[in-house]
């Protein structure tokens, strides 16, 4: 009897190891995949910013009366793209 209940405690001891490797196994990956998140929303935000300061910049080109084609020239866009900027 003594043995049995040895091995029951034995056993006891191995799901609780194991439930705790699980655990932080988890929590590590969590971590990593807020972090990646974070790198990918920084990443989004950045060119967020860009896309709209290049905007802006072609909205204060048009008002010095700057030509759409100099403007296009200028910022590697198409003047379809200018147009579509202006237009909204």
């Amino acid at each position: 009897m003594e043995t049995y209940n040895k091995s029951i405690l034995e056993y006891d001891d191995v799901i609780l190891a194991i439930d705790y490797a699980k655990k932080m196994a988890e929590e590590k990956g969590e971590k990593r995949g807020e972090r990646k998140g974070r790198k990918e929303g920084r990443k989004e935000g950045k060119e967020e910013g860009r896309k709209e300061n290049i905007e802006e910049i072609i909205r204060r080109c048009f008002q010095k009366k700057m030509l759409v084609e100099d403007i296009a020239e200028i910022t590697n866009l198409s003047i379809k793209q200018i147009n579509a900027i202006l237009t909204k």
